[in-house]
């Protein structure tokens, strides 16, 4: 998987938001795969399983607060719309990177490589 978001010289960024904009971008080419040959279909599948093995339910649901298109890659998970049910409906700086790393850890260990790519970093 080979993705990339690029900041503008310039102009105010949300570097939390281009960063999500990023992973969201991953989660769009997983579902892609899924009407693709055999050995795509099969590696979302096993994507969308590694990643609801990896979080709970409740982080889970806190992250498709920032990726919303997890819920259509995982469609057999129930996503509850309540914020109550998640750990928090706003999610500080590190929760975000902690279930960031999550999401990625568990994408690598499936064996496909994946390449991030955030150009101009400098001007966040």
């Amino acid at each position: 998987l080979v993705v990339g978001e690029k900041f503008d010289r310039g102009l105010e960024h949300n570097s939390q938001d281009i960063v999500c904009s990023l992973f969201n971008k991953i989660v769009k080419k997983l579902i892609k795969l899924k009407d693709g040959n055999l050995q795509d279909s099969e590696y979302s599948q096993r994507a969308a399983n590694a990643l609801s093995e990896s979080l709970d339910a409740a982080r889970l649901c806190s992250l498709v607060e920032y990726l919303p298109s997890i819920r259509d890659l995982i469609s057999d998970a129930e996503f509850d719309a309540n914020p109550s049910n998640t750990i928090e409906s706003n999610l500080s700086h590190w929760k975000l990177v902690y279930l960031l790393t999550r999401f990625i850890n568990a994408l690598l260990k499936l064996g496909r490589p994946m390449v991030l790519v955030l150009d101009d970093f400098q001007w966040a």
